[in-house]
């Protein structure tokens, strides 16, 4: 292979300052450090969480939860977000965005525990408002939490922000393992929500000797101020949907009912939507540094939409293939009926997952408002969904929700190519190789999973087997890709840290 091979990316990197590309290598590390700490360390919480509560138990959780997730855009974070288009930030300026907080984060609390006031005159959710009100304490703690990640973003300090983090996972663990096994119910999943800003806090206002100033900037208003409310429209119908959702599938289902189905859409999302937040987490601040409308740019989006498109989709296909003994190995049997509801939840999560990606992508070409439409699309699909198709049965539902997310996925990508920020080809290396890949290995799976059923080896094959399945389809899928992909992996290696070991793992020469 010539030289020239990984040209994009070989490009990308040295269009970027040298300071910009170890920035961007640091951010992916910590951010895949932080990853891999927090879902080893929640899988294992996992482990006894769903042992000690039952489904019902998740089920007032999620429907809190839901609600609560609402406040992430009816706060002063998209406001705050605003900070991270700036590229120059004088000494004190950030201080502007902590005051917005002080006018918009204590309303919010008001108005949660006015909700949760409203609730106890409905039946159906009565016993949840105690909890809205507990929960409703993390907005105030999220002032300081949120304000002091953002200045760590922007200013492109990975390892302080992942270490804050994973103090907080850590915290959060203890509190929720601790509450649980006193017997604490579903307290102890609102309980270590609450825990898990304190390291920011205790970083700002202790560490840091951090103290408001109240700066007030009237010259830069109008454009935080359009940039946050264009935001706010777009997680309004992001973070509604799942509140509406919420609310309808509690009345026909009931919390045991919502809290199996809310298993399964937390294994869809641990497989799918992780990678969009480390892209999010830390090449989106690197994105709006980039000047739009050049070759880098374009290559840039195309990269970040690829390297997730070929690592969500076969992780979802390859865990709807051995979906039954995973849950069962991961819950028990009293979760065997999330098993139904796994394939479909899978591929609205994939579907989810690019569109969380290609949004991001759009932000960064400050389209704002196709995200918003992007977001209209799918809320109306939601909608429908349960209105015409969520009485026929959840699984019915989330086959609507899927094709509602697919839509979404088409107009964002056709948005995102008008836009000059992305080519056709690059649309077809995002999605065409890992789907040929993933069906490629999936049939290669079917035989060797037949064999391992009829092997008789009952014990053995309902542990081991489902990570012999996977070890077989994840060395399918990789050397398809290399055999027949072989010049759009390369560009993925060529830009990722410890590409040298991967070059010679995946046996290209001339690294």
């Amino acid at each position: 292979m010539s030289e020239n091979t990984g040209g994009e990316a070989a490009v990308l990197s040295q269009s970027l300052p040298s300071n910009l590309r170890a920035k961007v290598n640091q951010g992916v590390i910590w951010s895949v450090g932080l990853n891999l700490f927090r879902d080893v360390l929640q899988f294992f919480v996992m482990l006894v969480m769903v042992r000690l509560l039952d489904p019902k138990a998740y089920g007032e959780f999620g429907l809190v939860n839901s609600i609560l997730g609402l406040s992430t855009v009816l706060s002063f974070r998209p406001f705050l977000e605003q900070m991270l288009q700036q590229r120059n930030l004088a000494r004190g300026e950030e201080q502007f965005y902590f005051t917005i907080g002080a006018i918009v984060q204590p309303a919010v609390f008001l108005g949660y525990n006015v909700l949760a006031i409203v609730l106890r005159w409905f039946p159906d959710y009565a016993e949840v408002a105690p909890l809205l009100h507990l929960a409703s304490v993390l907005l105030l703690l999220e002032w300081f939490s949120e304000f002091r990640t953002r200045v760590l973003e922007w200013s492109l300090d990975w390892q302080r922000l992942r270490l804050l983090q994973a103090a907080g996972l850590l915290i959060t663990a203890f509190t929720g393992l601790g509450l649980a096994l006193r017997g604490w119910g579903v307290y102890a999943l609102v309980g270590q929500l609450l825990t898990l800003p304190l390291p920011f806090v205790f970083d700002l206002l202790w560490v840091q000797r951090w103290r408001p100033t109240w700066f007030w900037n009237r010259a830069e208003l109008s454009t935080v101020r359009q940039y946050g409310l264009s935001r706010i429209a777009v997680g309004v119908l992001t973070l509604g949907r799942p509140m509406v959702e919420s609310t309808v599938l509690v009345h026909m289902i009931g919390y045991s009912g919502f809290g199996i189905f809310g298993r399964a859409v937390g294994l869809a999302t641990l497989a799918c939507t992780r990678l969009p937040t480390v892209l999010l987490q830390s090449v989106y601040p690197i994105l709006t540094k980039l000047e739009r409308d050049t070759d880098t740019f374009r290559r840039a989006n195309s990269l970040v939409l690829r390297v997730m498109t070929w690592a969500v989709l076969p992780i979802a296909a390859l865990l709807s293939f051995i979906g039954g003994p995973v849950v069962k190995i991961l819950y028990g049997d009293k979760w065997v009926a999330a098993i139904p509801l796994l394939p479909w939840t899978l591929a609205a999560g994939s579907a989810a997952a690019i569109v969380q990606t290609v949004n991001l992508l759009l932000l960064a070409n400050r389209q704002q408002t196709r995200c918003i439409v992007s977001e209209v699309a799918v809320s109306i699909g939601t909608g429908l969904g349960l209105l015409l198709l969520a009485p026929h049965g959840v699984v019915t539902y989330l086959a609507g929700i899927s094709v509602a997310q697919a839509v979404a996925v088409a107009l964002s990508l056709l948005w995102l190519y008008r836009g000059k920020a992305i080519t056709p080809r690059a649309i077809w290396q995002a999605l065409v190789p890992p789907l040929v890949a993933s069906a490629v290995a999936l049939a290669v799976c079917v035989p060797a999973r037949q064999w391992l059923i009829v092997s008789g080896l009952k014990g053995w094959r309902d542990l081991v087997a489902p990570a012999a399945i996977g070890l077989i389809f994840g060395i399918t899928y990789l050397l398809t890709v290399r055999v027949a992909f072989g010049r759009m992996l390369r560009e993925l290696v060529d830009i990722v840290p410890f590409r040298g070991t991967l070059h010679k793992v995946l046996l290209y020469t001339g690294a």
